[in-house]
């Protein structure tokens, strides 16, 4: 979000395997983070790191760009039409 609207950057939807470790407080850090290898290791990964429901839902998880639209203006308490713009 900047001066009131949405900027739109370009990015890609890999599904990370994230390790959390809880703080004595209550709260949680990452420890560890992996992400799926580009190219051909990609399906050999996803099937080693999620169960075969959860890799059927990974290609649907991002939604229709109007969905995430809605759901980052929501999300940065921006009003319903505030303008997405380029980086």
């Amino acid at each position: 979000m900047r001066d009131g609207a949405l900027v739109e950057c370009g990015g890609a939807h890999f599904p990370p395997v994230v390790r959390l470790e809880r703080d004595i407080d209550g709260g949680y850090r990452v420890v560890a983070q992996e992400e799926a290898p580009d190219g051909a290791g990609y399906a050999a990964w996803q099937e080693n790191h999620f169960s075969f429901v959860s890799e059927s839902r990974l290609d649907d998880a991002a939604g229709t760009p109007a969905a995430l639209e809605t759901a980052a203006r929501a999300h940065f308490g921006l009003p319903v039409g505030a303008p997405v713009e380029d980086c």
